[in-house]
């Protein structure tokens, strides 16, 4: 229940911000070339900050950690190989064009713009450690499997992709910095910890100037209904019961739960419209399971 008390607390933070987001938008503050110059900011220095912060805030390699990464890791490959194996078979029925979609939305939640946010406000640096471990099959998945469902007739170098991901290289850069005991001048590590403390307050602005063009009418249906409940609740669960088993450390069960109760990842729209898929259906599944995982990830939480 005190565990609930923190994610209910941290939840009303984040809502509150989302909320400036929105006035911001609407306000003119930020405009959608605005919002596309921020994400981009955000994406490639801010998020990677935050994960190899974590990295710089941890002491020492111990066995223990390195037994919780392998445990997080393994908790991540399976989590996202359920995504791929059976996410688009569960809503067959909506339709191949939604089908894709939905499935893209299952191998893919807000792991970057929440999911590291909440991570690291609940578990500290060395939950945001695990979660930064976590994001590399989200990352492997999200430029193959993921992309393939709307890139159908185009190559894709899946190396350089995944290679020059900016999240992808600090968590490389910081297992190299982290196992080899190098440590980085002063001025140095505070500056990349105080870009890193940017990026929940940011991303948090960003969703909310996301929501605030949202057409709400045509939200409301049953396939974007039945998609959240099984994001948000069903998969989560599914995830608990696994680690249960495995037995795992506390806080990778707590992270393993959190990251498999995020909501879609803004990306499903992104690439619905450059694909020339439904844009305006992936846009409303992504904004019914965000504004839904406010208030399923607590309760989610209550599990632990």
């Amino acid at each position: 229940m005190v565990f609930f008390h923190r994610m209910l607390e941290q939840q009303l933070e984040l809502i509150f911000l989302i909320v400036i987001g929105i006035i911001l938008n609407k306000t003119r503050v930020i405009t959608d070339k605005s919002r596309g110059s921020i994400s981009d900011l955000l994406i490639n220095l801010m998020l990677p900050a935050s994960v190899l912060g974590a990295f710089l805030s941890t002491e020492r390699f111990t066995p223990e950690l390195m037994q919780n990464c392998m445990d997080i890791f393994i908790i991540s490959v399976v989590t996202h190989a359920l995504t791929v194996l059976f996410g688009g078979r569960i809503f067959s029925c909506c339709g191949k064009g939604k089908e894709a979609i939905m499935h893209y939305g299952m191998i893919v939640p807000n792991t970057a713009f929440i999911g590291i946010p909440v991570a690291g406000a609940l578990f500290g640096d060395t939950g945001l450690l695990y979660t930064s471990v976590y994001f590399i099959p989200s990352e492997i998945c999200m430029w193959t499997f993921a992309l393939a469902l709307f890139k159908k007739n185009e190559n894709v170098n899946i190396f350089k992709a995944i290679m020059t991901t900016p999240a992808a290289d600090a968590v490389f850069l910081g297992l190299i910095i982290l196992i080899s005991g190098i440590s980085l001048p002063r001025f140095i590590t505070n500056g990349i910890l105080s870009l890193g403390s940017c990026t929940t307050p940011v991303s948090m602005l960003v969703i909310g100037a996301i929501l605030a063009d949202a057409d709400y009418k045509k939200i409301i249906s049953i396939p974007i209904f039945s998609f959240t409940i099984v994001r948000l609740v069903v998969f989560p669960l599914i995830i608990f019961a696994f680690m249960k088993l495995m037995n795992v450390d506390a806080t990778v069960l707590g992270i393993g739960l959190v990251m498999a109760a995020m909501p879609a990842a803004a990306a499903t729209s992104i690439l619905a419209d450059k694909y020339n898929a439904d844009a305006e259906f992936a846009t409303n599944i992504v904004v019914m399971s965000t504004i839904f995982s406010i208030v399923t990830i607590p309760l989610i939480t209550l599990l632990l």
